[in-house]
Order: C-alpha cells, then sequence, then structure tokens
C-alpha cells in the first residue's frame, strides 16, 4: 500500500465565487418582495436605524430549486440590507467561540446571490479577530459567492434608498 504524500492546505480566502447554476429569470420574476410588510422583523440597530433582515417569504419555490439544483441540505431564504452593517460574526451572537457555537449547528459558510447590490461601491470586509481589516470585496449581482461569515466582516457603502437584496444559503 502506498501513502499519499499530498498535503491538505486549507483555503483561507473568505469569500470566493464559486460555479454553481444561475437562479432563472422566470423564478426571479416571481419574488415580489414587499419591503414594509417585513419592517418589523428587521434586527434593529444601536440608534434604532433597521439595517438587515433575513426573510423566507415568497421562496417556497425559491427554496425547491435549490434544493434540486445546488443542494438539498441547503436552505435559501432572502437577504435585504439597507445601510451599512456592524462588523460581525453571523455564528456569533452569545459571543462565544466558533468550536463552542458550531455546536449548536449555525452557519459557518454561506452561499450569497446578489439580486440588488445596493449601489457601486458597495463592500463586504473581513477582519481578523483584532478587527484589523484582512480583504474587501466588491460582490457582482447574479454570481454565487462563497462567505465564511464565522469571522469577522461586515457591508459598507450601500447607498440611500438602495437595498442589498440577495439570495442566501445557509449551510449548517
Amino acid at each position: 500500500m502506498v501513502k499519499s504524500t499530498k498535503r491538505y492546505i486549507p483555503d483561507v480566502r473568505n469569500i470566493r465565487e464559486i460555479n454553481l447554476p444561475n437562479i432563472p429569470d422566470d423564478l426571479l420574476k416571481k419574488i415580489n418582495f414587499n419591503y414594509d410588510e417585513y419592517l418589523s422583523k428587521w434586527n434593529e440597530r444601536d440608534d434604532g436605524q433597521s439595517v438587515y433582515m433575513l426573510s423566507d417569504s415568497f421562496n417556497e419555490e425559491l427554496n425547491q430549486w435549490g434544493k434540486e439544483n445546488i443542494c438539498d441540505s441547503i436552505y435559501y431564504e432572502f437577504q435585504i440590507i439597507r445601510g451599512d452593517t456592524d462588523i460581525h460574526r453571523d455564528h456569533d451572537p452569545w459571543n462565544e467561540s466558533p468550536i463552542e457555537y458550531n455546536n449548536y449547528g449555525l452557519p459557518r459558510i454561506k452561499f450569497v446571490y446578489l439580486l440588488e447590490s445596493g449601489g457601486d461601491n458597495v463592500k463586504t470586509e473581513f477582519f481578523d479577530d483584532e478587527q484589523n481589516l484582512t480583504d474587501s470585496y466588491v460582490m457582482q449581482k447574479y454570481i454565487w459567492y462563497m462567505l465564511r461569515v464565522e469571522n469577522w466582516h461586515r457591508v459598507i457603502g450601500i447607498e440611500p434608498n438602495k437595498i442589498r437584496f440577495a439570495v442566501v444559503g445557509h449551510i449548517f
């Protein structure tokens, strides 16, 4: 028996484009998201301005398409951001370490497919544990991205009266 000499080299990127099927136009046209209808569900910032929301409204057909065409163990829903977010880690609402917190089964990685970017200069930024900027990306519409949401990150540059609207796939 010959042992492999290949070493696993971890991919340390926080974000990357991934080659997944585009969501069909006919399905996207069925999305009729009513922004104001779900305002009460939004997470609130300290200043009282609500900037971020997840919604699974209108997504039954989208979720079925994603399970059939991408992966059947991912949950697909909509993400709406109407202003800059604070630096955060998606997996850490209780400020626990990634290893401890992952026992709760919350996402370390998300797939994101932008439908509206929120403006021409919107960036997704990533930070180290001391919250020093390490990476900055401008995501394009209609491309699937894989993001490490267990790492510190934020979205900045959303223009007034615009929203960042995306389909997200939660990987647990």
